[in-house]
């Protein structure tokens, strides 16, 4: 699972292209406990990745991805609940708001 966006990017290959695939299926997912010494505050960090095709053909056909885009955020405690993979999904969707899910 993951989204197709509809924006044209810039490759590291000098290249744009229009409808790459992202996902973050094949990546880990860590959800880190922080703490503030000052104000003892704590809050929970997600870490993850989505891998970045040209398209999902591509991703379904075993081809070399174009990228990485990294995903870092503090946890609200509705997110929680919600289960990491929900949280990145719902990132990554933000991050590429014109998109279809595929």
């Amino acid at each position: 699972m993951g989204i197709v966006n509809n924006d044209s990017i810039d490759t590291a290959f000098g290249t744009s292209v229009t409808g790459s695939y992202l996902a973050i299926g094949p990546n880990s997912i860590m959800i880190e406990r922080e703490s503030d010494f000052d104000t003892e505050a704590i809050t929970y960090r997600l870490n993850t990745s989505a891998t970045m095709w040209i398209d999902k053909a591509a991703r379904d056909s075993n081809k070399r991805s174009i990228g990485m885009v990294n995903i870092s955020r503090v946890l609200t405690t509705d997110e929680l609940t919600q289960g990491g993979y929900v949280v990145a999904y719902n990132a990554l969707k933000a991050m590429y708001p014109n998109n279809r899910d595929v």
